[in-house]
């Protein structure tokens, strides 16, 4: 213990796990876990633990309340590198812990990462889940494993967007290709004729919303060509 801080070694390489009361509580307990200690069907998948894990013991919390403790891991790693994770043992349960923040920081001449988040009394984080005065909460600095879960956003997102896309153009072309209909709907109508149904969306599509396309492509290129041409000529000009 320094200065009412609890400095424990971690269970992977011995460096520094520590951790103070936050204001309003009383430090317990701080305790490593190293993850060859956790049965083997509770390990996190896809995530590693450099530094292990820690679980904290926080009693004299004001029942119900709330607090903010800070959790310091000595580490090389940058808090970009890392991802903080929840641990529920009972359930072999991961989370990524809401509302944290990872910090560098220095305690005592070692650097590292500095964990701040807050915890309710019986909350869902609370692992004894009682609004005792006290918190129980185990949680790891965890870095990806599998690269592919990196690109899980983009590949949740992008489909999404090709997909609003495809069917926004959808939409337009249709009611542009009923706004051509229409005359066509008008005029068998009047006449007593058939025609429209000659003019089919597939129709439309050939005639008109391509060829309108390629039109107005080869004028923007037309004309991102003349701007092109014309800096050139400005170029010179002032040279």
């Amino acid at each position: 213990t320094t200065d009412g801080m609890m400095i424990i070694p971690n269970k992977v390489d011995g460096k520094s796990i520590a951790m103070s009361a936050p204001t309003g509580s009383t430090l317990a307990n701080l305790i490593a876990i190293g993850t060859n200690n956790i049965p083997k069907d509770n390990q996190d998948q896809n995530y590693s633990y450099p530094m292990g894990l820690a679980s904290f013991s926080l009693t004299d919390v004001g029942t119900g309340g709330t607090v903010t403790p800070s959790i310091f891991f000595e580490t090389d790693l940058e808090p970009a590198d890392v991802v903080v994770r929840k641990y529920y043992p009972e359930d072999g349960l991961y989370i990524n812990l809401p509302n944290a923040t990872v910090t560098k920081y220095t305690v005592a001449n070692m650097k590292g990462l500095m964990v701040t988040y807050p915890i309710t009394d019986g909350g869902e984080l609370d692992l004894d889940n009682l609004a005792n005065g006290s918190i129980i909460d185990p949680i790891g600095l965890a870095t990806v494993t599998n690269p592919s879960l990196l690109n899980t956003g983009f590949k949740v997102v992008f489909p999404i967007i090709l997909a609003i896309i495809i069917v926004s153009l959808g939409i337009t072309t249709y009611l542009d290709y009923r706004k051509h209909k229409q005359p066509l709907l008008d005029m068998d109508k009047e006449m007593n004729t058939n025609i429209a149904k000659q003019y089919t969306y597939w129709h439309h599509m050939k005639v008109v919303t391509i060829p309108l396309a390629k039109y107005r492509i080869s004028v923007r290129l037309e004309r991102q060509d003349s701007v092109d041409d014309n800096a050139v000529v400005s170029d010179i000009a002032k040279k």
